[in-house]
């Protein structure tokens, strides 16, 4: 399969997150303080890289295996 015409890689292991309401529990659980700075590993498509922008972070690291993923991420998210 495959999603903004990239493939998606099995043997990466990925799986995409596509709920808000996921993405808004995992921000609510994760109790990030404001000003911490996060590395995010496994951006894929970048859903929760775009809601950890929505928080006062003071830096936020990505890291993703997969350059397809990593250059789209890098396009599509500043």
């Amino acid at each position: 399969p495959q999603q903004h015409g990239i493939a998606v890689k099995k043997h990466h292991g990925q799986n995409f997150l596509r709920e808000t309401w996921v993405l808004d529990r995992i921000l609510d659980h994760a109790k990030i303080p404001h000003g911490a700075s996060v590395l995010e590993i496994g951006c894929g498509d970048g859903a929760l890289t775009r809601a950890l922008l929505t928080t006062q972070l003071a830096r936020l690291r990505v890291y993703e295996i997969d350059p397809e993923w990593a250059e789209h991420v890098r396009m599509r998210v500043k």
